[in-house]
């Protein structure tokens, strides 16, 4: 076997955070259905991504630090006044993204 073709694997504590990957798959195992986007406008503004269900629509930041401040752009907020927004960290990603239901 090759150098190239042998894969390694960081431990899960030292891995990159990705809530959303995760949240895919507990949406799926439970059968809610959320559509995903990416919302960024031409100055650059942006937010990690947007959820939408029948529960509505949440913004959501995430960072690894949960001492990172974050503000939502003025432009969404003003678009979409009645969308929830959240900050997910790895401390709290469970119970933002519903894993605790």
């Amino acid at each position: 076997m090759s150098k190239a073709s042998v894969m390694k694997y960081s431990p899960f504590h030292s891995r990159v955070f990705v809530p959303k990957q995760e949240w895919i798959k507990y949406l799926s195992y439970t059968n809610r259905t959320v559509k995903f986007y990416f919302w960024r406008t031409t100055a650059q503004q942006e937010i990690d991504f947007i959820a939408e269900s029948d529960e509505g629509m949440q913004a959501l930041e995430c960072k690894w630090n949960e001492k990172t401040k974050v503000k939502f752009p003025t432009t969404f907020t003003t678009a979409y006044p009645d969308a929830s927004l959240a900050i997910i960290t790895p401390k709290n990603f469970e119970g933002l993204l519903g894993f605790d239901r």
